[in-house]
């Protein structure tokens, strides 16, 4: 898991990094473990459903998380994105149900996955 000792981070940017969903399961971990973050952008860090289902579990229960960006942004030469997330219908509405019992969650983006017109809806 992702260990923050004698420093308080509240904001973690891992943007770009091919964590897949074993590594945004440990960044989640970390807030199960009461790292404070206020902050968590992992957009294009190439993790799909699984990834998204530990983030819902930490969303759904952190009373410190107010922003949460798991966009795709960074695009190839031929505009297809080169490390996005995979965060389909069921992702959506999988962190719709978590951040609706979430208390903190103020901002989500979720731009540039194919959430589709249902998890849109979510």
């Amino acid at each position: 898991a992702l260990k923050v000792r004698a420093v308080r981070v509240v904001n973690l940017d891992l943007s770009a990094n091919p964590l897949s969903d074993t590594g945004v399961t440990h960044v989640f971990d970390a807030l199960f473990m009461g790292t404070p973050f206020v902050t968590v952008c992992i957009a294009d860090c190439q993790f799909g459903l699984p990834g998204v289902v530990k983030m819902a579990e930490a969303v759904a229960v952190s009373e410190s998380l107010k922003v949460l960006d798991v966009s795709n942004r960074y695009k190839d030469e031929v505009g297809v994105y080169a490390l996005g997330n995979r965060i389909d219908t069921m992702g959506a509405q999988v962190l719709a149900d978590a951040i609706g019992n979430s208390h903190s969650v103020t901002t989500l983006d979720v731009s540039g996955n194919a959430i589709g017109a249902k998890g849109a809806a979510a």
